[in-house]
């Protein structure tokens, strides 16, 4: 990994679907030293709101690379209680995920704002009220209250920490109409309230494009229009937040397309017309172009291990090409 190509790498502190408290400050800035030892990166720690996402007793979690597809029964509603437990854990996560960011010299954090316990209520704000038993204004201005607390942590933790948002929800404002009000979906408004809160700080927010722009693209051409149309949509937003708000893109990519299973055969992904590995190079100087960030989701599935060397070669020589063996 340390021939590779990347400046980084995102590591989670635990997985979306624990329960248990957050491991002890210590023990996580050790174990991330060794992996940005070992890996010879910046390490950003990860961290996810699905941690707030309530179980009821007696719910299954599920784990694994798909889990996100799946609708996961029995789980409650987003716990906002100021004492309440999963919503405590989560914020320290967060306080955990900081702190040792700033030990280790990380350049920031990874905020994973996907609800993997229930995305039946993650993609409209109609749902996820109507399970909270709020109002949509009402919800969308307690999710928008956790986005300022999560800027008053990282505010009071590391001020300068940018925080990599895989997924942010904000570049649709008009999802959803509802008495004549449009609405963002619900983890937009975590989004704009960390915006909100980071307003004036050093602090930056990367929206790194898995909704907005998305992992996979039928042609180069439509990869091309995505970009455009999303900057679009973004240029509210970016002039609003102009000095906190920055623009990532983001790919996934395999080796072989016959090869490719599970969501990869499906959506954008199953349409593609890349074949092979070498096929994404033109994608990747498109999207070095376009953005000063991009985030490459090394999907298993793809057959991409960035880690296996006797097969991450081949796809680092393309990264690499299109960077002009620069950084990624």
């Amino acid at each position: 990994m340390a021939a590779s190509p990347y400046r980084g790498v995102a590591v989670p502190i635990g997985t979306a679907y624990d329960t248990a408290p957050t491991p002890a400050l210590d023990d996580l800035a050790r174990r991330f030293q060794a992996t940005r030892a070992a890996c010879g990166k910046d390490v950003w720690p990860w961290v996810f709101v699905n941690r707030m996402i309530g179980s009821r007793a007696g719910a299954q979690n599920s784990t694994g690379e798909n889990a996100h597809h799946r609708v996961l029964p029995d789980f409650g509603p987003m716990d906002f209680d100021p004492g309440g437990r999963a919503r405590n854990q989560f914020l320290a996560d967060w306080t955990a995920a900081l702190t040792v960011a700033q030990r280790i010299g990380a350049p920031g954090v990874v905020l994973d704002l996907e609800f993997y316990n229930d995305p039946y209520v993650a993609y409209a704000i109609s749902r996820f009220a109507g399970q909270a038993g709020l109002a949509p204004r009402s919800a969308a201005v307690r999710l928008r209250a956790l986005g300022r607390e999560l800027a008053g942590i990282h505010e009071r933790v590391y001020p300068a920490a940018k925080v990599w948002l895989l997924t942010s929800g904000i570049t649709d404002s008009a999802d959803q109409r509802i008495g004549g009000e449009w609405f963002y979906q619900p983890r937009g408004y975590i989004a704009l309230g960390l915006l909100d809160g980071l307003a004036h700080s050093p602090g930056v927010v990367i929206d790194g494009g898995e909704d907005g722009l998305g992992y996979c693209h039928e042609t180069l051409a439509a990869l091309s229009t995505r970009i455009a149309k999303r900057a679009e949509l973004l240029a509210p937003l970016l002039g609003r937040y102009a000095a906190t708000l920055k623009v990532a893109g983001t790919i996934t990519m395999w080796g072989d397309a016959s090869t490719r299973h599970g969501w990869l055969s499906e959506g954008a992904c199953g349409a593609s017309t890349i074949r092979r590995a070498e096929d994404f190079l033109p994608y990747l100087q498109d999207l070095n172009r376009a953005y000063a960030y991009n985030w490459v989701y090394a999907a298993p599935i793809g057959g991409y291990r960035p880690f296996d060397r006797s097969i991450a070669d081949r796809f680092h020589a393309i990264l690499r090409q299109s960077l002009g063996n620069g950084k990624f």
